[in-house]
């Protein structure tokens, strides 16, 4: 009160809790990383805020698990999640919880796929020369085995398949062309 006037005001005052997920990369390809926005319903105190974080399927997506959101460095901290390669698309969920409140978000791990094929431009009759396959991702446990073909055999042939070995994201294959 000063001058007659009273002023006052109401005050929520609550446990730090958390508002939500922001930005995730999603979907991700297996053998890949991603990242992950939480944000805070405040600042955290003094200290931190320590934020839990958990996987429902840690074999395949892997989080940290805690994450520090700083006295004074705003609402939302940004981690990052590694993939391990899947032969299926798998859902998993990452849930992260602060002073008794959770927030989840689900994210799809894709299996690894051929991105590209790559030969020389330039071949010569009767010249063998290397050709590369390339996936968007790590090879899965086993490898993956990709399907070749030549649009005309009698001059280019190349072999049915090529592996690409587990955890890798390149294999060579040759390429023969005919004498003639």
């Amino acid at each position: 009160t000063a001058f007659g006037n009273t002023v006052s005001t109401v005050m929520a005052v609550g446990p730090m809790g958390l508002a939500g997920f922001g930005t995730v990369t999603n979907p991700v390809t297996g053998g890949n990383s991603g990242s992950f926005n939480i944000t805070a319903n405040t600042v955290a105190p003094e200290g931190g805020a320590v934020i839990s974080v958990t996987s429902s399927n840690p074999a395949v997506l892997q989080v940290p698990a805690t994450v520090l959101l700083p006295f004074g460095g705003g609402t939302s901290v940004t981690p990052t999640y590694t993939t391990s390669p899947v032969s299926v698309a798998t859902n998993v969920t990452i849930t992260a919880s602060l002073n008794g409140s959770s927030i989840s978000k689900v994210v799809t791990v894709r299996p690894t796929d051929l991105s590209s094929v790559v030969v020389p431009t330039e071949m010569f009759p009767g010249q063998t020369v290397s050709g590369t396959v390339n996936l968007n991702g790590k090879a899965p446990a086993g490898g993956l085995v990709v399907t070749l073909s030549s649009s005309n055999a009698s001059i280019a042939s190349v072999p049915a398949t090529v592996t690409v070995l587990e955890g890798q994201t390149t294999a060579a294959f040759s390429v023969v062309t005919s004498a003639t």
